[in-house]
């Protein structure tokens, strides 16, 4: 069960992020959400929790902070380029 859940996380953000990702390339696309998903993945939980000693509110914080970095990056990557 776990590892079907594991394996479709990836369309799964992609779906969700789907807004976010539309203008971008199918390489770009692929490079974002393989970013969203390490960054949400347990093994990354878990780190935060046994290695960082974080409590849920640290944790939300780290996860806040790298998804607007990285939607802000692409955002701005995406307003460089005319789409028309």
């Amino acid at each position: 069960m776990i590892s079907g859940v594991r394996a479709n996380a990836p369309v799964r953000l992609a779906a969700l992020f789907a807004p976010e990702l539309a203008e971008l390339d199918e390489a770009e696309r692929a490079t974002t959400v393989a970013a969203i998903h390490a960054l949400t993945m347990i093994d990354g939980y878990m780190n935060l929790v046994e290695r960082h000693h974080l409590d849920d509110d640290g944790i939300a914080g780290v996860y806040r902070t790298g998804l607007r970095r990285l939607l802000t990056s692409l955002s701005e990557r995406v307003r460089r380029y005319d789409f028309r």
